[in-house]
Order: C-alpha cells, then sequence, then structure tokens
C-alpha cells in the first residue's frame, strides 16, 4: 500500500505543476498578469530601497574619488607654492647682491688706485671674526700684504696668505694687524693694532694734540704699501697712556665686516 500510496503522490505533484505551467504560458483570463502585478506591488519597496541604496553607494564613489582628486590637487599647489617661494628668495638674494655690486663698482670709479673685486668664500667661525677668505688668489695678481678695502676706500684688512685661486685677509682685528693712521680733523699721527677681534687700539697719539672722541682716522702716508687716506675708523676714549708720554683710544671699525660679500685687493 505504501508504495502505491506514493506513486499516487507523485503523479498528483507533476499534475499540478503541469496545470500551473499552462496556466502561465497560455495565461487565460489574464491570471498571470494579476499575480506579476502583486509580485511587483510586494517588491516595489524593495526595488525602490535598493535603488536608494545603488545611488548612495554611486555618491559616495563619486565623493570618494572627488576628495582622492582634491587631495592630489592641494599636494600639486603645495609643491608650486614652495617652487615659487624657492624661486622668489633666489631672486631677492640675486637682488640684494646686485645692489651691493652697484653700489661699490659706482664707488671703485672714484678711486685712484687699481683693485681686484673678489668674493668672500669662508670666515673666521671660531676666533672672532679675525679672518676671511677669497676666491682670488697668485694667479689673478694678488699679492701677500696686499691692503683690502670695502664700499670705495674703507681698509678691512691685509692680505696674509696666497695660493692658486684663493687668498686668507687678516682683518684689522687681527693680532697681528698694525696700520700706521692719522686724524681726519687733528692731522694726529698714530699706530693702530688689532685687538684679538674686539676692537682696534690706539697707540702713539701725541699727548700735546687734542683729538675729539668720534674723530674720523685714515690711513697715513706712512702705511707700508696702503694708499693713504683710506677710511678705518672713528677713535673713543682718548685718554693719556700710562707711561704719560702719549695718548691712547680705542678705535671703532668704520665697516661691519661680517655682512661683507665682496671686497677689493689693492693691487
Amino acid at each position: 500500500m505504501h508504495p502505491l500510496h506514493q506513486s499516487r503522490k507523485t503523479k498528483y505533484t507533476i499534475g499540478i505543476a503541469l496545470a500551473v505551467g499552462i496556466v502561465l504560458w497560455w495565461n487565460p483570463l489574464h491570471v498571470t498578469d494579476v499575480l506579476r502585478s502583486t509580485v511587483q506591488w510586494a517588491l516595489q519597496p524593495v526595488v525602490h530601497g535598493g535603488y536608494r541604496v545603488g545611488v548612495v553607494m554611486r555618491s559616495g564613489a563619486e565623493l570618494v574619488t572627488r576628495i582622492g582628486t582634491l587631495y592630489s590637487e592641494n599636494q600639486h599647489l603645495h609643491a608650486r607654492v614652495r617652487e615659487l617661494e624657492s624661486a622668489q628668495a633666489r631672486t631677492d638674494d640675486c637682488l640684494r647682491d646686485n645692489a651691493v655690486l652697484h653700489a661699490e663698482l659706482g664707488m671703485a670709479q672714484r678711486r685712484t688706485f687699481d683693485t681686484e673685486a673678489a668674493n668672500v668664500i669662508l670666515r673666521d667661525a671660531i676666533g672672532g671674526q679675525q679672518w676671511m677668505m677669497i676666491d682670488k688668489g697668485s694667479a689673478d695678481g694678488i699679492l701677500h700684504g696686499a691692503p683690502v678695502v670695502v664700499h670705495g676706500e674703507i681698509l678691512i684688512g691685509r692680505i696674509s696668505d696666497v695660493q692658486s685661486h684663493t687668498a686668507r685677509v687678516d682683518l684689522l682685528t687681527h693680532p697681528s694687524s698694525v696700520v700706521n693712521v692719522r686724524g681726519v680733523h687733528s692731522r694726529a699721527e698714530a699706530i693702530v693694532r688689532g685687538n684679538h677681534g674686539l676692537a682696534l687700539i690706539v697707540e702713539d697719539l701725541p699727548k700735546d694734540t687734542h683729538v675729539e672722541n668720534g674723530e674720523m682716522f685714515v690711513t697715513s702716508h706712512l702705511a707700508d704699501r696702503i694708499p693713504p687716506g683710506l677710511t678705518v675708523g672713528t677713535i673713543q676714549n682718548v685718554a693719556p697712556s700710562a707711561d704719560g708720554l702719549f695718548q691712547s683710544g680705542v678705535l671703532i671699525p668704520a665697516v661691519t665686516v661680517k655682512d661683507v660679500i665682496v671686497v677689493f685687493v689693492v693691487r
């Protein structure tokens, strides 16, 4: 009985499936239209929700892409700004150097002696700014002991060592520096010595000559291999020397050499 029962059940299932298939195929009385409409109505919220999810996902993807593009453009703009700032800095530096050169060359036309222009390439960073290195040497006609000037006719030192393409300038404040000077107004002759980069010491001023604080001193005709009349500095703290035979003082250099970038070596 059990096998027969199963056989009938199978037949009924197949028959029902065929009947449903025939109805769906021929669609009598538009039955499937009603079914299709019902299914579409039932699934409408799902379809609408899926559409909104798709729109949101597409908008999110577009937003992420746009953010990435904006980030890349922002990085490019930052790089361009840095390039422009660097270019502006180079331009400003060139303008400053050009102004210095124009000033120096303009003053050079008033000189009565020949000079060789040179760039400062190294400074004394340890010993108190007592020397500097320039980019001209014996191959350019630079000689040992030659005076070095800036800003027209301001003496700053002398050549102490010469190589083929470089030379060392010992500044007036160097301990080995000794220069004969005279007062512009008092005409008093004196000797100026370096003082370890601190200042210039004025010695051997005649005790019977009145020298005002602030008087300008220039190189005298007694200065060895140095043209007379070069500006050296102004005198301060004039007082009798310890032995009472002369006067002494402190000479303030006419220029701050730490800012000098171009010098002229007297030939």
